[in-house]
């Protein structure tokens, strides 16, 4: 009667084992998905997957002490990823202290009143109106934070041009809130993303900003563009578990970081690597790919119909934060030359996208630009917070734009005084 009851409980237990390990199992899949369907490594992350697979198979039906401690690194590696995500990625950053001085060709049309523009850091890295005591924050400091890429940091324009000097210039003499002191941090970065802004403004809020601007869009299409192809099942699961996000991943990346530099011979550099002295290196690589896009003479299809997952989650994060902390916040979509309705010359364009060796359309661009803009003015005028529609106040030509999407100091000026009265209403 004993071993019948044994028995009977073995079985009864099966139904459970089984249901148990293909949940497992398939969170487990999800945090591979991305990696294996879509990445350049697909079949080293099948193999780890699969790897990680027959240790949970074995768990639930062999007992072996090593097999089971391993199941369980792997389910805690899991469930602690977006944690520990949290807190070691960090966003790129300028380099502290540093000085370079580039030549523009004079146009006043554009705003290029000089030849000479003098591009400086901080002691963050950062482009600002003053020095910052970044450890203090006075009473009387009036703080304004600026979040976005290249067309926020405007790394080709002096300080006293970017529309975020200008804005904060705009902002004392208009005596806002009756401080002393204004401040403008520039965190702005080149290529950065809605996650890169969405830990950048994490990291800083011990800033005790007064409001925080983030200028959004451009490089989150244009990763889109190249990563049309991703295709999720349950978004935020993926991203949020994502395991090249992971402790493991992140341990075993730098494993075989080190091994590579210890066994592998160092190749050289060659002569095509070496520095250029340049007299601006903005507009050469402005240049360099616009003939390599007007050599293309092919475009590629682009079925683009709504922004990323991955857009729309780290956008989520962003918005919380405004909310949670009672922060301030203020959205500005991007302008560029994407106008359907403007006779642009469209031999002058290369974001479509950018250092890749194929292109879109101008119309896909001009979609793909509404698609992020209006998803964005939409989603933040839900949430309550504040909207500054910079695309339709910009005008989509050479006066304002020195390419697709990046400003000439009129254009930078016009930026500057449209956010002006969209944060002073």
């Amino acid at each position: 009667m004993e071993t019948t009851n044994k028995i009977n409980l073995f079985f009864l237990s099966v139904p459970v084992k089984l249901i148990s390990l293909l949940f497992i199992s398939f969170l487990l899949f999800l945090s591979f998905k991305i990696s294996i369907f879509y990445s350049e490594e697909k079949l080293v992350y099948l193999l780890i997957f699969l790897f990680f697979e027959f240790f949970i198979i074995f768990f639930f039906f062999f007992k072996n002490l090593y097999i089971a401690n391993f199941a369980i690194i792997i389910c805690l590696n899991f469930i602690l990823t977006p944690i520990f995500f949290e807190i070691y990625f960090d966003p790129p950053y300028r380099q502290a202290n540093t000085e370079n001085i580039i030549l523009w060709e004079k146009n006043t049309e554009s705003g290029f009143l000089k030849t000479q523009h003098k591009i400086t850091t901080d002691t963050k890295g950062n482009r600002v109106n003053k020095k910052i005591n970044y450890k203090k924050k006075s009473a009387e400091t009036f703080r304004i934070l600026a979040l976005g890429g290249s067309t926020t940091e405007q790394s080709g324009l002096e300080n006293n041009l970017i529309w975020s000097n200008t804005l904060i210039d705009l902002v004392k003499d208009y005596r806002m809130q009756n401080k002393k002191n204004y401040e403008m941090i520039n965190f702005g970065i080149s290529g950065t993303r809605t996650i890169h802004h969405y830990f950048t403004f994490k990291r800083n809020l011990e800033l005790n900003p007064d409001i925080v601007i983030f200028l959004l869009g451009v490089n989150d299409w244009n990763y889109h563009i190249v990563n049309i192809n991703e295709k999720f099942f349950f978004p935020n699961l993926e991203i949020a578990f994502d395991y090249r996000t992971s402790i493991l991943h992140k341990v075993s990346s730098k494993i075989i970081s080190a091994l590579k530099r210890k066994f592998l011979s160092r190749k050289s550099l060659g002569p095509n690597l070496k520095k250029l002295n340049s007299i601006n290196p903005v507009k050469d690589i402005i240049q360099k790919n616009i003939d390599l896009k007007n050599n293309i003479k092919n475009y590629t299809e682009l079925n683009l119909d709504k922004v990323s997952p991955r857009y729309k989650y780290w956008l989520n994060k962003i918005i919380k934060i405004c909310k949670k902390k009672n922060i301030k916040c203020v959205f500005a979509d991007q302008p560029s030359l994407y106008d359907i309705s403007q006779k642009n010359n469209k031999d002058k364009l290369w974001m479509n996208p950018p250092y890749k060796n194929y292109k879109i359309s101008f119309k896909d661009m001009v979609e793909t630009k509404d698609i992020y803009n209006l998803f964005l003015e939409k989603k933040i005028k839900e949430k309550n917070l504040k909207f500054c529609k910079l695309s339709n106040k910009i005008f989509s030509n050479e006066v304002f734009f020195v390419d697709d999407v990046h400003f000439t100091p009129k254009g930078s000026k016009a930026v500057a005084k449209n956010l002006f009265k969209c944060i002073k209403s």
